[in-house]
Order: C-alpha cells, then sequence, then structure tokens
C-alpha cells in the first residue's frame, strides 16, 4: 500500500469517519504568540507563513466585524430617520417626552407612579401618519396615531394620541361656540362602537368633568371620563371594571387630535396626579418640513 492509501486508512479506521488531524490556524496562531522563539529558529518559514496568514485573516475578521457594526447603526438611524419620531428624553422629575413631526404635536408623560415605581411604557403602535394608521371604528374617522401601553401591573395603563375629522354633531356648529360639554360628548361617541336599534352610535363612557383652556391662541378642550372595561387579571373577583380617563382635544384645520390617557379605577389614584400633568402638557407644535397634514391622502392605507 502506498504512503497516500496508508494515511487515508488511518483517517478511516474509527467508525468508518473521516477525522481532519490537521491543527487549525488558530492553535498555531496561540503557540507562535507564546513560543516566539520557535518561530525565529524554523529554517523553512512554514510554521512563520502559518502564523502571517492567521493573523492576516484575524485583521480580515475584525474589519469585517467592524463593517458590520457600522452598517447595523446605519440602519438603526435609518430606521429612526424613517420615522420622523423625537427621541423620549427622561427628566429628572421622572417625566418622559414625546414629540411627533409627522403630525406636529408633543406632549409629557410620567415615568414613575405615586410610589415611585417605575412605569415601563412600550409602543405597540409608532408615530404615524393619519393616512395609514388604525382606524378606531368600522368608519374609519378617528384614528390611532400614535400608542404606548404600560404592562408592570396586572392591569395596564395606556396613552394614545388619536385624529380624525370633526364630529358630525359639531360639523354645522361654528367652533367657537362648541361648548367643553358637547366637544367631549361628540368625541366620546366618535370613538364609542356602541349603538341603539336604530343604528345611532351612542356613547358609553359617562363624562365626569369638561373644560375649556386656551395656549398660545390655540384651544383646548380638557375633560375626564370613566367607562367599563373588560374584564382583567387584577379584578377577577369584581363584577364590574371600570377605566378611568383624562383626555384633551385640540382643533387644527377640519381635524381634531385627542390625547387620551387611562387607567384601571385600581391604579388610578398611583397615576391621577402624573396623567393630570401629562393632559396639561398636550401641544399641537409648529409644523415643519416633516410635517404630514391629516387631509392628504386620507385613504391611503400604505
Amino acid at each position: 500500500m502506498s504512503a497516500t492509501g496508508s494515511h487515508s486508512a488511518a483517517r478511516t479506521a474509527s467508525f468508518g469517519k473521516t477525522t481532519d488531524t490537521r491543527r487549525p490556524r488558530s492553535t498555531l496562531l496561540r503557540a507562535a504568540r507564546s513560543a516566539p522563539s520557535v518561530v525565529r529558529c524554523v529554517a523553512s518559514g512554514d510554521l512563520q507563513s502559518h502564523v502571517s496568514d492567521a493573523k492576516d485573516a484575524e485583521v480580515t475578521l475584525e474589519a469585517s466585524s467592524s463593517r458590520r457594526n457600522m452598517m447595523m447603526a446605519a440602519a438603526a438611524t435609518l430606521s429612526l430617520a424613517q420615522m420622523n419620531v423625537a427621541p423620549q428624553a427622561i427628566a429628572s422629575d421622572g417625566v418622559k417626552s414625546f414629540s411627533d413631526p409627522l403630525l406636529a404635536y408633543a406632549f409629557d408623560y410620567p415615568a414613575v407612579d405615586a410610589n415611585g415605581k417605575e412605569l415601563k411604557w412600550f409602543a405597540p403602535r409608532t408615530a404615524e401618519r393619519y393616512s395609514s394608521a388604525a382606524p378606531m371604528s368600522a368608519d374609519a374617522r378617528q384614528r390611532i396615531v400614535y400608542e404606548i401601553i404600560d404592562f408592570s401591573n396586572a392591569t395596564p395603563l395606556t396613552l394614545s394620541v388619536s385624529v380624525g375629522p370633526i364630529p358630525p354633531d359639531l360639523k354645522d356648529i361654528p367652533s367657537d361656540q362648541w361648548t367643553p360639554e358637547q366637544l367631549a360628548e361628540a368625541v366620546l361617541e366618535e370613538k364609542s362602537t356602541g349603538r341603539v336599534t336604530t343604528g345611532q352610535r351612542v356613547a358609553l363612557s359617562s363624562l365626569e368633568e369638561s373644560r375649556l383652556e386656551e395656549k398660545n391662541g390655540t384651544k383646548y378642550w380638557l375633560y375626564e371620563h370613566v367607562a367599563q372595561g373588560s374584564p382583567n387579571a387584577g379584578e377577577v373577583y369584581s363584577k364590574e371594571t371600570y377605566r378611568h380617563s383624562l383626555a384633551v382635544t385640540a382643533l387644527r384645520g377640519d381635524y381634531i387630535y385627542t390625547f387620551n390617557l387611562s387607567a384601571s379605577e385600581l391604579r388610578w389614584s398611583t397615576v391621577s396626579a402624573g396623567f393630570t400633568e401629562a393632559q396639561q402638557s398636550f401641544t399641537l407644535s409648529d409644523p415643519s418640513s416633516s410635517f404630514v397634514p391629516p387631509e392628504k391622502n386620507p385613504w391611503r392605507f400604505w
């Protein structure tokens, strides 16, 4: 048998599998680094060649990893740029801020509750333009353009911004004649899915309080409402569950913007103060070059 055949047979003798007995270059590299004198005394230069190749490969891998990290960072930056969403800044007083240039609005919201417990907000819906936003009802008039939820408790907290055309009940009334109660009830009715036998939509929320404020020439209708909610893990022994909410609505052109903050009655006492400050912070900001008017392609869902 030839030397080549003998070598091949030796490699396949165990369980009929081929085993490569060559030492990997990484092993050679470690050996060379731990004993540099060996490298210097090898006349043939084969080991030096292996070490040089391994070092070149290591540099290549590092360069490739660096390029990959740069590409990932660029992709993340591009994604944020495409979203056109300002980052959420955390203030020292436990408040976060959010602004959306797409529809030009901004607000603050609490990062902790009254007990100092951190609220772990996340956004199931990122900020988007009106045309692609999720409709709140079958007629798709009112749509949720941004929403964040806190699941740090069995009963979640929700903050949402919705946009839609002026409700039909107010369409023929000049906006300077809208009473806070009229506006609040019209908005809550628009968001409701309850209907009587005649097909007329009815509000499923009870209006507790409403008022009108003006900031920088813009009117803001602020109101408080309570609605019966769905059963949840935190109120399994309760026959009825309720969600307490604060909301503020502002008018821009022929569209209304509504910021709503909602919590179960079980958690209301721990978040009501933070929610009140958030409600009062909501503003329609000056449109920038990124502004997309709600009336632009209102039925375009992509």
